[in-house]
Order: structure tokens, then sequence, then C-alpha cells
């Protein structure tokens, strides 16, 4: 479990994002229901409190961005996410489970959106509505939107692409849960918006389910936050 004064020593990558030019306010974009959280599409129950939701949001973005620091999302995505996994269990997150795919090659023409869809259902358990609806949200974005401009600095460079699907909602306990599929692959080209790329393509997954112990979290929420800075606003962007 990660200290107090330990959350000072993790290092965080440079920023990356653009800056959320919407006009929404913070609040707005911690507790939106959807959201592009770094290089993951988030989804947000609305079971959540607006407390849970920002801490989702939040601790979600420091994992990643402590992944990005530690490993080479793109070329080395296992690594990465061991690290993003790793992070987040040392600031109140426990993994309960996970599962992973071999690569596997998918041709053009595709619909980027059902298969990613169709492996997160598969890993967890069920048709999710309100992933399914973020994904569809996120799509409709104009390639020039602050929320497609923050997933292509993030989720592609030069052939290899890592991109993550996110839903939050209450465990039967009432304790936030994380569901997180990671999908990575290769490509020849790439092209602007979200989940818009075309070519062939070798694709991987990973999926994890966490929860949160609010009571941990809480005790590193202030210095979380103050981490953070303005990457809240410049590495998330509601959809």
């Amino acid at each position: 479990m990660t200290s107090i004064s330990g959350i000072s020593g993790i290092e965080l990558a440079t920023r990356q994002g653009h800056e959320n030019t919407s006009g929404e306010p913070l609040e707005r974009t911690l507790f939106s229901s959807s959201e592009v959280n770094s290089n993951a599409l988030l989804a947000l129950d609305r079971s959540l409190s607006q407390q849970d939701k920002s801490d989702v949001a939040a601790s979600f973005l420091f994992g990643q961005l402590a992944a990005n620091a530690a490993a080479d999302k793109f070329h080395n995505p296992e690594l990465w996410t061991k690290k993003m996994l790793d992070t987040l269990s040392g600031i109140g997150w426990s993994v309960v489970s996970e599962s992973k795919t071999s690569p596997s090659s998918i041709t053009a023409p595709f619909d980027w959106s059902g298969i990613t869809m169709n492996a997160f259902n598969k890993a967890y358990g069920s048709a999710s509505k309100l992933m399914a609806g973020t994904v569809e949200a996120a799509t409709a974005q104009p390639a020039g939107s602050a929320a497609a401009q923050l997933w292509n600095t993030n989720t592609l460079d030069d052939g290899n692409g890592i991109y993550l699907l996110g839903l939050s909602e209450l465990d039967q306990e009432g304790e936030p849960k994380l569901s997180v599929l990671t999908s990575s692959f290769s490509l020849t080209t790439g092209t602007t918006g979200i989940l818009a790329w075309a070519s062939q393509a070798d694709m991987a997954t990973q999926f994890a389910v966490l929860v949160l112990n609010l009571d941990v979290y809480s005790k590193v929420r202030k210095q979380i936050l103050e981490r953070l800075g303005d990457r809240i606003r410049t590495e998330i962007a509601p959809i």
C-alpha cells in the first residue's frame, strides 16, 4: 500500500493532452457520465455519487499517467497495464480479477466499436448499455473536438496503439467498482476521430475488475489531486 508520503515519489508523465476549451467547469469535467480520460473512454454510472465520480476519474488518470512514466505503452502494453494496475493498487484500488487474450489478426473493413464492445461485454459477462452509449457518443465526436484531439494524442503512435474502456459503478457492497478493458494493436495507417482507424491490425486485450476502498483512498485524495494539478483539465474531456 502506498503511503501518503509515497505519493510524491510516483513519477507522472509530462503533459500530452489538449487544454479543455469547452468552457465546462471543472465539476462538469469530473462528474460527466462519459469522458475521455487520458487514453480511456470512461463511463460513470448514475449510482455513483459526485465524490465517487471524482475519485474514480482522478485515480484512474493518476494510474495511467504513472504507467506512462514507467513504461512504453505503445511497444510494451502488457508492462504498461501492469504498472497502471500496480499504481492503482497502491492508492486504494484492489484488483479482484484479471484476464487477457492472445493477439489476433483483424482485417478491413471492420467495425472498431463493435469489436471493442464485443470484447468488453464478453469479459464483463453481459452487455453494458452504459458502456455502449459512451462508445456511441464518443464515435460521434467531430475530429476537431477536444475529446477527439485528446484521444488521438494518447492512443496512437507510429502504427502502434493502445486504448481503454472503463466502466465504473457501485458493487454489491456499495463501493466504486471499475471494469477496464485494455486493447493494444498494431496497424499500417491511422485516421482522425475516435475508434476510426482503418487498416489490417493485430489486437490483444487485457481485462481487469477493481474495487476502491474509500477509507484508504480518502487518505491520499488531496495529494493525488495536487499532483495531477491542471492535468485534470488537459487530460480529461467530457463527451
